[in-house]
């Protein structure tokens, strides 16, 4: 008897191991990233991401001209305040051109490294943080490169 419940205790002990094995890989797909809290990391290799890159420069390049005439449109809505007098932000003259290898880009948040080259010919390079907002993307912040 006892020989008979130990036998039933270890083919239960497997068959519920070999269900959780099997319930927990699914029909061998992978699990979504979100499901799994796996962060991932687009570049431009992959599908999609060269027309989203594509949109953020043309909202890059557009920014010297915006900013001269004060418009903020272009900037998050909790980045507005942070930056201050936008027509001091860029010199007149100043053209912006992005790198498009840096671009990494996270669910609805993005980075590219930028040159801001000004009239004289002096370059400083930084990261620019864009974010996906109400439909377009937005600068969230900038930092060193």
């Amino acid at each position: 008897m006892k020989k008979s419940l130990l036998l039933v205790a270890v083919v239960l002990l497997v068959a519920g191991g070999v269900g959780a094995f099997v319930w927990n890989r699914g029909d061998g797909a992978e699990k979504s990233a979100q499901a799994t809290g796996e962060v991932v990391v687009r570049t431009t290799a992959d599908p999609g991401e060269a027309e989203r890159l594509t949109a953020v420069t043309r909202v890059v390049e557009g920014l010297p001209a915006q900013f001269a005439a004060a418009d903020t449109s272009a900037l998050a809505a909790g980045s507005r305040d942070q930056f201050g007098d936008v027509r001091k932000a860029l010199p007149v003259g100043t053209t912006l051109a992005v790198d498009a290898a840096s671009w990494r880009r996270t669910g609805s948040v993005a980075s590219v490294l930028v040159t801001a080259t000004r009239s004289g010919g002096e370059s400083t390079r930084f990261r620019l943080v864009v974010i996906r907002e109400e439909g377009a993307w937005r600068v969230l912040s900038t930092t060193a490169a």
